[in-house]
């Protein structure tokens, strides 16, 4: 893990980074559904 490429770590954070914002983008829209749903009968 110590030896691990300078460069495979980088497209190895690129890729974590992308996905992790994919996911929060996704809960920010499921939370924008919950609260219209409670606001809206």
């Amino acid at each position: 893990m110590f030896h691990f490429p300078l460069r495979m770590k980088r497209m190895a954070e690129q890729c974590f980074s992308l996905q992790l914002q994919y996911h929060l983008r996704s809960f920010d829209d499921l939370i924008t559904l919950v609260l219209i749903r409670k606001v809206v009968p």
